[in-house]
């Protein structure tokens, strides 16, 4: 409690993989995966104008 998740995040997770093998398996798996995109999703909606009582 209390870690600063940000920084030691993949500290903490290797930590906690050496007694979890599930969890080693998903970060020997995604280890060099970045999310790191521009977005390409447009709005699909238009605004429309409402009557107000």
């Amino acid at each position: 409690e209390g870690r600063d998740i940000w920084n030691e995040g993949p500290e903490i997770l290797e930590k906690a993989a050496k007694s979890c093998s599930p969890l080693q398996a998903a970060l020997d798996t995604w280890k060099d995966i970045t999310f790191n995109y521009a977005s390409t999703d447009t709005a699909d909606f238009v605004p429309t104008a409402t009557a107000s009582s």
